[in-house]
């Protein structure tokens, strides 16, 4: 097996830094353009180490359906969380769950990416 298709390992939390989702590896904001308006992307410390550990494919796939939630109307396979009052919801990307919730700061919209994980993992 090549050293490219290799999954990443939990130690090498800082070669997150490849992705060029990651504008370095000492944040985890990005800054999308909505016309006249910025769409901030910020991920939390589980979620970046959950796409650390995968591969670069699997991390693509995630990124380009993320960056589909910037449009508006939001793209993708889209529901609503059960039960959540604090207007989570769910996006499939193939057998990966990405749990997150829009909010505002300081007249930023931010698109606040909760969890990603498996989707036997991700609801317990």
């Amino acid at each position: 097996m090549s050293d490219e298709n290799a999954p990443y390992s939990p130690a090498r939390l800082s070669d997150v830094k490849l992705y060029p989702i990651y504008p370095n590896r000492h944040t985890n904001c990005v800054n999308t353009m909505q016309g006249d308006d910025t769409l901030k992307i910020k991920y939390s410390k589980k979620s970046l180490k959950f796409l650390a550990k995968q591969e670069k494919v699997t991390v693509a796939r995630i990124r380009a359906a993320i960056e589909k939630l910037t449009l508006d109307p939001p793209q993708g396979d889209i529901k609503e969380m059960q039960g959540s009052t604090a207007g989570r919801m769910r996006l499939r990307v193939g057998s990966f769950r990405v749990i997150y919730h829009y909010t505002e700061d300081g007249g930023f919209e931010i698109l606040y990416i909760d969890e990603i994980g498996n989707r036997g993992d991700i609801y317990k």
